[in-house]
């Protein structure tokens, strides 16, 4: 477990550092950074992976365990918060419920099991990422028009159009297309890092508290969705992996642009990071990596 830890977790929080050392420099506007990743490698990365995606695990119920996870975390946690934390409670259940499965979780996923496991992250990305940005927003706010601004829903339906129409993609363009992909990975993490030295904090001893809390329920929880639709092996633990990552920075970004308690929530976003270096080991023994 230490070599894991020294030659596959420790490089990614390593990029993360970077970029919250960058994201500290006042004199650098990395903001540009994130737009690049989102709206340029990450469809790349989307579209390749679906062209070369081999179907050969059970997606249809990977993707039930994902929405089944979703629905159950918000409804659960809204319901144990709601009395607590009142005004607040949804904004702190949509960041227990979200996790970092794109920033963190992809390059995580590709260090620790390579192209397959990839294959296994990139539908728990798009799954989780469609339902945060039209459930987890509607339960935030009531609108669900972000949903329509995810470009690498256009990657996918590219995607498929190429596989169903049979079109070859030449293999000097292919390499360009896959390189490009692949190189959003470090930068997804240099970006989280970046954005991490941005964040406000509020009330931090809840927010630890809650963050740690987080790692507990989701837990439990993705245990018993995995069992329920029999996910095997390597799928059910990249299906726990992921899910129980760091909440979501794009969780602070809904909250700051619709004033839900953002700062709580920066604050649960950079505690869950700074704890998820020490609880993923644990998490990656108790799955028996």
């Amino acid at each position: 477990m230490f070599k894991i830890i020294l030659e596959k977790i420790l490089p990614l929080y390593i990029l993360i550092f970077v970029g919250f050392l960058f994201g500290k420099r006042k004199k650098y506007d990395l903001s540009y950074v994130s737009d690049i990743v989102l709206y340029f490698f990450s469809p790349i990365l989307v579209f390749v992976s679906f062209y070369k995606l081999e179907i050969n695990f059970p997606v249809f119920n990977l993707i039930l365990a994902n929405i089944s996870y979703i629905f159950l975390s918000l409804f659960l946690l809204s319901y144990f918060f709601k009395k607590i934390y009142k005004e607040k409670y949804k904004a702190i259940a949509l960041s227990l419920t979200f996790s970092n499965v794109a920033y963190l979780g992809l390059p995580l996923v590709y260090f620790l099991y390579g192209e397959k496991g990839f294959n296994i992250a990139i539908i728990n990305f798009i799954v989780i990422s469609i339902l945060h940005f039209s459930l987890g927003l509607y339960f935030l706010t009531g609108k669900v028009k972000e949903v329509f601004k995810l470009p690498f829903i256009f990657a996918v339906v590219l995607a498929v159009l190429f596989r169903k129409l049979k079109i070859i993609i030449p293999i000097p363009f292919m390499n360009l297309l896959e390189l490009t992909g692949k190189s959003s990975l470090p930068l997804m993490l240099t970006t989280l890092g970046t954005r991490l030295s941005q964040v406000k904090f509020e009330d931090i001893k809840y927010a630890f508290i809650l963050s740690i809390f987080k790692v507990f329920f989701s837990f439990i929880l993705l245990l018993f969705i995995s069992k329920i639709f029999s996910l095997p092996g390597i799928i059910k633990n990249i299906f726990i992996l992921q899910n129980i990552l760091p909440s979501a920075i794009l969780n602070y970004v809904f909250c700051e642009k619709y004033n839900q308690s953002p700062s709580l929530v920066s604050s649960i976003v950079f505690f869950s990071t700074l704890l998820s270096f020490f609880y993923i080991p644990i998490i990656l023994i108790l799955l028996k990596i």
